[in-house]
């Protein structure tokens, strides 16, 4: 059980950064790069009801897991089933935006975050001291249930996270509390796709 959690955690930034080690990117992004995500965000956040209204679409196909590499993915917040409540920073103004992305050779999941200082300022840290990351997407398929999966691997074990919808870059996804295909949602989390503005390797 408690590796199904660590990808809950993992995978909705759920685990504070500012609590690991960062480091500040050599290469920063332009500085209009918090603007443009912030008025992304602001934009294209769903409201709450229609976010519980949503209903999973079954027309997904296997190359959707080339449009999980090609972008970037904001953390938008999430819905705790559980808790029956929105995350701490749903529909309120950011000071932090988690971002990940799937490493191109290795499809491993890179974590960076964004943050804005008192001055006004942004910087884009990174956490990726493992090469390659714990955790990678293996590939996007359809579940014995009829719906579609992203299946995530790591530390050997595997995790089933279920395909809600994607419109216009907005791609809402159901994170079951034991990762299996046809198990009840957990959380309900909204990631918005943004297109790469930076570079980032491990050397």
């Amino acid at each position: 059980m408690e590796k199904k959690l660590f990808f809950i955690y993992l995978f909705l930034g759920c685990c504070s950064l500012h609590s690991l080690a960062q480091v500040a990117i050599k290469n920063q992004p332009a500085a209009q790069y918090w603007a443009s995500i912030s008025n992304a965000v602001k934009k294209q956040r769903p409201t709450n009801e229609a976010l519980l209204a949503m209903k999973a679409q079954t027309n997904f196909t296997a190359a959707f897991a080339d449009t999980l590499k090609k972008y970037d993915w904001v953390d938008l917040g999430s819905y705790s089933y559980y808790e029956k409540s929105f995350s701490p920073y749903w529909g309120v103004e950011n000071t932090q935006y988690d971002i990940a992305r799937y490493h191109e050779s290795t499809a491993g999941e890179l974590s960076f975050m964004l943050v804005k200082d008192r001055n006004n300022q942004s910087t884009l840290y990174h956490t990726n001291f493992t090469n390659p990351p714990p955790s990678k997407l293996v590939k996007v398929f359809k579940g014995s249930d009829g719906y579609w999966y992203i299946e995530k691997s790591a530390y050997d074990e595997s995790e089933y996270i279920k395909l809600v919808s994607y419109q216009s870059g907005l791609l809402v996804i159901d994170i079951a509390k034991y990762g299996q295909v046809g198990e009840a949602a957990f959380f309900r989390s909204v990631l918005l796709a943004i297109p790469k503005a930076f570079v980032w390797d491990f050397d």
